[in-house]
């Protein structure tokens, strides 16, 4: 019988042991496969960030390419649309308190949506961007008490993201990026305000140019202007001196005519003298 109970109580403890040991090992294995996933989600980010930047690249390049500040807006669209991938994408100018549609992607969309209103600032989400200063996003704009206009409803747009572009902290337009599906675009905010502020340097450097390219413009017509003037000048100098040369020619030959005459006259009155005498 102790035979029997110490045998029982032996495989009690060994299979206590195992139990340990398996909820041990399963533990380093629940171990390993979370350092695993956080690996995987890390690789991930990395492979993201690294797709970010090299899309941040391009995009900067091709809008700083450009030296023309409208041409630098349909870069900017163009470029947000192909990297961002939304259902549409649509970009605002700012004409003083309000926000005029200027162009809209892709071209498919233009006739359905090209007859947007104007936005004024403060207005709608786009108009509170731009009145901020700063990129909005709304995962649901039927839930948003900050879309007040009923447009993007109507065209059955569920999320939304408003990109103000800036020039010396100044709202020169805007970007709306549209997803008829729920879609969070702020988990691409870092992205998206890199992109937005490579769009700001372009439109300075767009600005610079055509600042710099005005002034040129200016002294090249002053310039002009001053070169035309000396031509004018030079010509009426010339016109003045042959003027005043044959002036000089006419007294010449008068006065050669008045000598002329004087010594005729002498002549004449010694012939009349000698007659006088003869």
């Amino acid at each position: 019988m102790q035979t029997k109970s110490n045998t029982k109580n032996q495989l009690q403890k060994t299979v206590i042991t195992l139990e340990l040991e398996k909820n041990e090992l399963l533990k380093k294995v629940n171990q390993m496969l979370e350092i695993k996933k956080e690996c995987e989600l890390a690789k991930n980010k990395l492979y993201l960030q690294a797709k970010e930047l090299e899309a941040i690249n391009i995009f900067s390049q091709h809008v700083n390419s450009k030296l023309e500040i409208g041409k630098v807006f349909n870069a900017a669209l163009k470029g947000m649309h192909e990297f961002i991938m939304p259902d549409f994408s649509y970009l605002f100018l700012r004409d003083g308190q309000k926000l005029i549609i200027n162009n809209i992607l892709p071209l498919s969309k233009q006739e359905k949506y090209g007859t947007l209103k104007d936005h004024f600032l403060g207005d709608c989400i786009c108009g509170m961007a731009a009145s901020l200063k700063k990129p909005l996003f709304s995962p649901n704009i039927f839930k948003d008490k900050r879309c007040t206009l009923d447009e993007c409803k109507l065209a059955k747009i569920t999320s939304f993201a408003a990109l103000p572009l800036l020039v010396n902290d100044e709202t020169d337009g805007v970007i709306g990026l549209a997803s008829y599906n729920y879609r969070d675009f702020e988990l691409q905010a870092g992205f998206l305000e890199t992109m937005a502020r490579q769009v700001s340097i372009a439109l300075l450097n767009a600005k610079l140019h055509e600042d710099l390219k005005k002034e040129l413009d200016m002294r090249k017509s002053v310039e002009e202007k001053l070169n035309k003037q000396q031509e004018n000048l030079e010509i009426k100098v010339a016109e003045r001196t042959n003027q005043l040369e044959e002036k000089n020619r006419t007294l010449q030959r008068i006065n050669k005519a008045f000598v002329g005459r004087e010594l005729r006259m002498i002549e004449l009155k010694k012939e009349i003298e000698k007659l006088k005498n003869g």
